[in-house]
């Protein structure tokens, strides 16, 4: 099922052969989810009683939000899984409505959108429960929803007012930045955790954040009006390809150049990094905490164990050989030229160069 060609042949056939027994179909041309609220909405409104058997949470939430005290009466029904196989469980529309109250009803789009739907990302380790709990509780909350609800909202206004909500969620203020916040809460992780802090824990980027809020906006929009095909998804968060639409997670690189560039050497050996096969100290760099196994702390190439080999007062090499000759910074021309590298394994290949043609301006 897989492929969609298989899953548009089946779905095909199993119209078919439902309509010979006489049950009425509809075959949906875009959200399926909205199309099955849409169609027990309108049953409901003519004065019938509907069930709707359905395993998915959207299909709850619209209805949730949608019907209204002059309808009939709308049950849900699932399919639950017990230690005895599975069972169906009904639920009232109306009494979920009664328990949660008319502001969390008018609500429960957005908080369902943003904690992660069928087309927007979950935000780790925040659960719709606590989704629910915390903007229920904000005061702000009311007005930021109807501008994030709004058709009609700008792009600012919907990134602007979902940034908020998602800051209300990080139990931040809801004028505080993301960004900010997000530093501020991995300092708190580091500070009290004797563990390495997760970084998906933290909230997400604004970059990351802006399309998330966007994607989220326009299934919203679609929930509210009961319509698939409102608004241009490629101008909220999504990008086509190969006609296919897939999410905009973000257009920054996921740190800076420096830190994604940064050198780290693989040394296995007994004693690593002390020749040039170190990729640190091949291109001339102390070994640092991602270094695979010295961790920059356990070998011969950290900034603490090269300066052990220097005389403090003098600034230059200590040798056990004090031959004056051996420095080459007594000597004013050898002292000029500049350092090379070199490969370690190259050494052996090396051609002795005379000193007078090195001086003079030769290549070597």
């Amino acid at each position: 099922m897989s492929n969609i060609a298989n899953k548009i042949r089946f779905i095909s056939l199993l119209n078919d052969i439902l309509r010979e027994q006489n049950i009425k179909t509809a075959l949906a041309s875009a959200d399926t989810d909205t199309d099955i609220a849409s169609a027990a909405l309108h049953l409901a409104a003519t004065g019938q009683v509907v069930a709707v058997a359905a395993d998915d949470t959207d299909v709850l939430v619209l209805l949730v939000h949608h019907m209204i005290s002059s309808m009939e009466d709308i049950y849900f029904a699932y399919q639950n899984r017990s230690k005895n196989g599975y069972d169906f469980r009904t639920f009232s529309i109306r009494s979920i409505q009664n328990k949660l109250g008319e502001t969390a009803c008018q609500q429960i789009l957005t908080v369902h959108a943003i904690g992660g739907c069928d087309t927007s990302s979950a935000l780790f380790g925040v659960g719709k429960g606590t989704v629910f709990k915390k903007l229920s509780c904000s005061s702000s909350s009311p007005e930021l929803v109807n501008i994030f609800q709004d058709e009609s909202a700008t792009t600012e206004q919907v990134s602007a007012s979902g940034q908020q909500l998602l800051s209300i969620l990080y139990c931040g203020s809801p004028a505080e930045k993301l960004n900010k916040l997000r530093y501020m809460l991995y300092c708190k992780m580091v500070a009290e955790s004797s563990i390495t802090p997760k970084p998906e824990k933290l909230p997400p980027t604004q970059q990351a954040a802006f399309f998330h809020v966007l994607r989220a906006h326009l299934q919203v929009v679609r929930w509210k009006t009961l319509d698939s095909t409102k608004l241009n998804a490629c101008l909220w968060g999504w990008k086509l390809e190969e006609g296919m639409l897939q999410p905009i997670m973000t257009n920054l690189p996921a740190a800076p150049d420096d830190v994604l560039n940064i050198v780290r050497c693989k040394c296995k050996s007994a004693s690593p990094c002390q020749t040039n096969l170190c990729s640190c100290k091949r291109n001339g760099l102390f070994c640092v905490a991602s270094c695979n196994s010295c961790h920059g702390e356990s070998c011969s190439n950290t900034h603490q164990s090269v300066n052990a080999d220097y005389d403090v007062e003098t600034d230059s090499a200590s040798e056990s050989d004090d031959d004056p000759d051996d420095d080459p910074d007594d000597d004013p021309e050898i002292g000029n030229l500049p350092c090379y590298y070199f490969d370690s394994n190259d050494w052996e290949n090396e051609e002795l160069v005379d000193y007078e043609d090195s001086v003079s301006g030769d290549e070597i």
